[in-house]
């Protein structure tokens, strides 16, 4: 089910659902502020909470919620991430935000958030930079992205750039897009807000997670079964394993093959989202085709 769509004068509201920002964080969320500004749309920052390591205590948190459901806010971003979103699952008002239509957008640890909304709605969220995770650092490329949100003719098509990707199996295929934060979904696993993988065009990436630690997520996904199920793959930016796998002259294609991963269905790796980057925006629930040879997403 898709969601409403923004216009001029819309509000975006900034939430905090797992920790509230730091000092350091402040410019990146200005720069950010002045993107959603130039499209037009107003930006409402309710009183930052410090509750330890969280951004709030989880009822303070929840109210976020229920603030932006209720006023005449259409879009809801995580003003950064953290480790604690999965704190809310069990409590968010789902009904409420099924019949809002609203937008959820965001990634890292808000992918549990995101994927939750989807699985027990059937809502489409949106996977993309936040606030402090450099929404604002390359105002253009974001207001291009934005795109999608704010004109109901917006075609969904994206064209990996070459120097920006490497086909690690060739071939296309269709399915639901669904993805985001490997520790994050990693944490859904086995939980009823995990949604059904079954035939979907799987996304990953990962931040300040070690090659061995990226290793042993995924086969925890291969382990749970979610690996032989879906239709494509797409790795994203792992920052710092990223790191780590050039220093040793590893690959990515190694490491699937640690878990026997399939070579039957199309799968690349790129820079294009994640941490530090910027993002292309990635609907969750959205019907898509996959040619990891030419390095094309499309909607269908």
């Amino acid at each position: 089910m898709k969601t409403n769509f923004l216009t001029q004068n819309n509000s975006v509201y900034f939430l905090s659902p797992s920790m509230a920002p730091q000092k350091k964080h402040l410019p990146t969320i200005q720069k950010s502020k002045e993107t959603l500004r130039k499209l037009g749309l107003r930006i409402y920052e309710p009183k930052i909470l410090q509750n330890y390591y969280m951004g709030g205590t989880i009822k303070e948190r929840l109210a976020q919620f229920d603030e932006f459901l209720s006023g005449q806010y259409v879009m809801a971003t995580p003003i950064v991430g953290g480790k604690s979103c999965n704190q809310l699952l069990d409590k968010l008002p789902y009904e409420n935000i099924k019949s809002s239509q609203k937008i959820f957008l965001g990634l890292s640890d808000f992918t549990s958030i995101l994927l939750a909304i989807y699985s027990q709605t059937g809502l489409m969220t949106y996977h993309f930079s936040d606030p402090a995770g450099g929404m604002g650092n390359n105002p253009d490329w974001s207001s291009k992205q934005l795109e999608l949100l704010l004109n109901p003719d917006a075609q969904y098509n994206v064209v990996f750039h070459k120097s920006l990707f490497n086909c690690i199996n060739n071939g296309v295929a269709d399915g639901i897009l669904l993805g985001g934060n490997l520790s994050s979904i990693c944490r859904l696993t086995g939980t009823k807000y995990c949604p059904d993988f079954t035939g979907a065009i799987l996304f990953l990436e990962a931040c300040n997670t070690s090659v061995g630690e990226v290793d042993a997520n995924i086969g925890q996904l291969k382990q749970a079964g979610i690996l032989d199920h879906i239709n494509g793959l797409i790795l994203g930016s792992f920052f710092q394993a990223d790191k780590e796998i050039a220093e040793i002259n590893y690959s990515f294609s190694q490491l699937l093959d640690n878990w026997e991963f399939s070579k039957k269905i199309p799968t690349l790796k790129t820079t294009m989202f994640g941490h530090f980057t910027d993002n292309i925006i990635m609907p969750e629930g959205l019907n898509v085709r996959l040619d990891s040879g030419k390095g094309t997403l499309n909607g269908l």
